[in-house]
């Protein structure tokens, strides 16, 4: 069973200097991510996968001080050395470890030795295990410079009262919310078309702001701002009620585990709430590339009586008739594995 509910807390940042052997690590482990995307075979796709687990694991190990009295005994692996130097990350060591076999019968040619199911579901738990791993070792030394020199030119610090969103840019314009940025690249393109409009993104995950803050310092883009902080709570206290002339929020983590499905973000609450930030013919944009969750959206959306179906149909959007909507990096791995992605798009009554 994967932790992968372990996901959303994340793990508190290391302020240390990290070593280059371990940033070269993690490095390595998303290289493999990125190939075991492109992989056809389940069973190249699941060595991948696993494999770039174990980099990454091995980079949160190079990174700490070697644990006591290791040299004194036998030598160990990687999952089971990972445990004593960060302990959150005990659970995720079992379980790659006991996908050791696995991936050895694999890596033999064995025939079914995995499942084209299992090793989507291993590349998923990956990334996510990937994605802890960065935050154990904390940002790059340039993400961290970005933060530290951008931040208080498109940085908001969290409050819990209303922003005035004219007075945050500088003028007054339709002002977008992107929930998830992710590495900020979808945002940054947007921003840099539509020069006229205001954009404002929301996310946790620390690399990908500093990332985001350096290509946005480097553009000289002037209408993007980022807020650091959960999106319910963005939505809740700081956007006033009609103020956001849209809402997107692409490619959100499905939770495909049923037992995990009051993890997702689209619950009926979130829908209320986004539709009750858009004034008057402000749009709601989703994006997933998983066929149930994109039913389950399309049901509450539709549900949603401050929301009209831009589809016509009841349905689903035809995305090439999206203005300025360029594929993420999740939807081109959704594309690659062979999902279909589907878009929704619902305007303000």
């Amino acid at each position: 069973m994967s932790p992968i509910a372990e996901v959303r807390p994340g793990l508190p940042r290391q302020q240390c200097r990290v070593a280059p052997s371990a940033l070269a690590l993690m490095e390595s482990a998303r290289q493999g991510l990125a190939a075991a995307e492109d992989e056809q075979s389940a069973s190249a796709r699941y060595v991948s996968a696993h494999l770039a687990a174990l980099r990454a694991a091995a980079a949160v190990v190079a990174a700490r001080a070697e644990p006591p009295g290791s040299r004194r005994r036998r030598p160990q692996s990687v999952w089971e050395l990972l445990p004593k130097v960060e302990p959150a990350l005990r659970e995720w060591a079992a379980f790659f470890a006991a996908g050791a076999a696995k991936r050895a019968a694999a890596e033999a040619g064995l025939p079914r030795a995995v499942s084209a199911a299992e090793a989507d579901d291993l590349l998923r738990d990956a990334e996510a295990f990937v994605s802890l791993a960065e935050g154990a070792l904390g940002i790059t030394p340039g993400q961290q410079r970005a933060l530290d020199q951008h931040w208080s030119r498109f940085g908001v610090d969290f409050e819990p009262q209303v922003l005035d969103l004219a007075q945050l840019f500088g003028r007054a314009a339709a002002p977008t919310l992107e929930i998830g940025f992710g590495n900020g690249e979808h945002l940054l393109e947007r921003a840099l078309a539509r020069p006229e409009h205001d954009f404002l993104g929301v996310e946790v995950h620390r690399p990908g702001i500093g990332h985001l803050l350096l290509a946005a310092a480097n553009a000289g883009v002037r209408n993007l701002r980022v807020i650091a902080h959960d999106a319910i709570e963005v939505l809740r206290l700081q956007m006033a009620p009609g103020s956001l002339h849209e809402v997107q929020l692409l490619f959100p983590d499905p939770w495909p585990k049923k037992r995990h499905h009051k993890r997702r973000l689209v619950q009926p609450e979130f829908v209320a709430l986004a539709a009750s930030r858009l004034g008057p013919g402000g749009r709601l944009h989703l994006a997933t590339d998983w066929e149930p969750y994109a039913e389950e959206m399309l049901r509450l959306l539709n549900d949603c009586s401050l929301l009209a179906n831009c589809a016509g149909t009841g349905g689903f959007i035809d995305g090439a008739a999206l203005e300025g909507r360029r594929a993420t990096r999740f939807e081109r791995r959704g594309e690659r594995l062979g999902h279909q992605v589907r878009e929704l798009l619902y305007q303000r009554r």
